[in-house]
């Protein structure tokens, strides 16, 4: 069993999507000892319910979003001084502050990051879980 780091594509999908999942990811959730949220995906998809961006979300979703990560049995994780660091000081040149943040909070808690995202896949981790379908 192991811990996981939803980026924020995988905690939207998780909780309004579950179907966009696929089998060895949703799996991978279902079995894993602990589960977080970081805290910047929860910004990051707030803002994507207000914009009318996910299908499924109802603007009400915004506000009750923290309540709907709990009853998928998600944390909520804090990003504290050392991963803003570490974030700060990648060498690597993509330039999304929240990609860079989970990426770092992944890193220093050695949890596996579960990411559709081609960039982060890319980059060197302990463990990386490939959510692309």
């Amino acid at each position: 069993m192991t811990n996981l780091l939803l980026d924020t594509h995988i905690m939207i999908w998780c909780v309004f999507s579950p179907g966009a999942l696929t089998q060895p990811v949703e799996q991978e959730i279902l079995h894993a000892r602990r589960v977080f949220v970081p805290a910047p995906a929860l910004y990051e998809a707030i803002r994507a319910i207000t914009a009318n961006r996910i299908k499924g979300a109802k603007n009400k979703a915004a506000e009750t979003l923290p309540d709907l990560i709990k009853a998928s049995g998600f944390e909520v994780l804090d990003p504290d001084e050392n991963d803003w660091i570490e974030a700060a000081g990648f060498s690597w040149p993509h330039g999304d502050p929240f990609d860079r943040l989970i990426y770092a909070m992944a890193q220093i808690r050695n949890l596996a990051l579960v990411t559709a995202d081609e960039k982060l896949l890319g980059l060197p981790n302990r463990i990386m879980i490939d959510a692309r379908s």
